[in-house]
């Protein structure tokens, strides 16, 4: 929290220091806190959701403030800021995947994912789990486009992939199968194309005939798979219970929904988030909120544009969709950033 609030004074003092470049940028965030002010009107006069509002607002808002502030400096130091971001996490990267792996042989709890269970995870010395999935998917992800333009990094985006699958989670199972559909789909050679297409069309088949047998399999997995299975369903096992949140939420805004949380927001994450990212954004923001942050996310991150980012991009949207707590993560948010500036960066020198 400290490390954050200090990054947030700071760029506030820059941008008063060095003025605003991205005057587009500037104009969607006070956009979006004039809309957040517009659902505030809805909120009954109480300190504790005032706060909970202000709250969540400042987590989104976070990398918007940081980007304002980060373009008032010179490209030359730009590069720098991004460059050094980048291989700083880098190399706790490679560092936290080798407490990682002693953590897999010592069996010591404070290294775990999920401590006193007997679900599988290690996370090193990263406290959160959703965090560490982010994490490890981005250094996937920098390290592939380096190898995708450079041939570089690739035996260093392999130790990524592989440590990443000690986190035990599921968003990282979804953005290596993305990562590797992009990868044979956008491949050079016609013949891998046509031979990945055989296999996932194999896949499918497999699925069909033995749906209900691979189901188990995988549910029996997870140590809490089966209970959740046997009393909800696959659906339920698969969002880790986030459909009964939606659900629950659905039933709250047919209950209570107005015009203005529909197109202003003013959900309480806090009491009725559901942890699917743009579910959360749309409770949060309204409608109207939405259609701006997205417009943020663009400009933020699509200033340069290649096929290879959108899609790698897009794969990364996929998992914050249903694993959540992307964009209220600020090392998560700030980190991609870095990651996507660092593409443009790599675009640039081979060009």
């Amino acid at each position: 929290m400290l490390p954050k609030i200090f990054i947030e004074v700071g760029a506030i003092f820059l941008i008063l220091k060095k003025g605003i470049k991205d005057k587009k940028l500037i104009t969607y965030l006070l956009m979006l806190i004039g809309l957040s002010a517009i659902s505030m009107v809805n909120i009954p006069f109480n300190l504790n959701d005032i706060f909970d509002k202000l709250y969540v607002l400042n987590k989104y808002l976070f990398l918007s403030v940081f980007a304002v502030a980060f373009l008032s400096f010179e490209e030359d130091i730009r590069i720098k800021i991004i460059i050094q971001i980048r291989n700083t996490i880098l190399v706790l990267g490679i560092i936290n995947g080798l407490f990682m792996v002693f953590g897999l042989i010592s069996q010591w709890e404070i290294l775990k994912a999920y401590p006193n269970t007997h679900r599988f995870g290690y996370n090193g010395f990263l406290l959160k789990t959703s965090e560490a999935s982010y994490l490890y998917i981005l250094l996937i992800i920098t390290t592939y486009y380096d190898y995708f333009l450079n041939k570089k990094n690739g035996i260093l985006c392999l130790y990524f992939v592989a440590i990443s699958f000690f986190l035990g989670t599921k968003a990282v199972w979804l953005f290596v199968t993305l990562l590797v559909s992009i990868h044979f789909l956008l491949h050079k050679k016609k013949q891998l194309r046509y031979i990945y297409s055989i296999c996932i069309m194999t896949c499918f088949l497999v699925f069909y005939f033995f749906n209900d047998f691979i189901i188990r399999t995988v549910v029996s997995l997870f140590s809490f798979g089966p209970e959740i299975y046997n009393k909800h369903g696959f659906i339920t096992f698969i969002t880790s219970t986030r459909d009964l949140l939606l659900i629950n939420t659905l039933n709250h805004l047919k209950e209570y929904g107005t015009y203005i949380i529909y197109f202003f927001g003013g959900i309480n994450l806090k009491n009725f988030g559901v942890e699917f990212e743009f579910v959360d954004l749309f409770l949060f923001f309204g409608a109207f909120g939405l259609i701006v942050y997205i417009l943020i996310i663009k400009r933020l991150f699509f200033t340069e544009y290649t096929k290879i980012k959108l899609l790698v991009f897009l794969a990364l949207m996929c998992v914050a969709f249903f694993a959540g707590n992307f964009f209220v993560s600020f090392i998560c948010s700030l980190f991609a950033y870095a990651v996507f500036k660092y593409m443009d960066y790599l675009n640039r020198i081979n060009i």
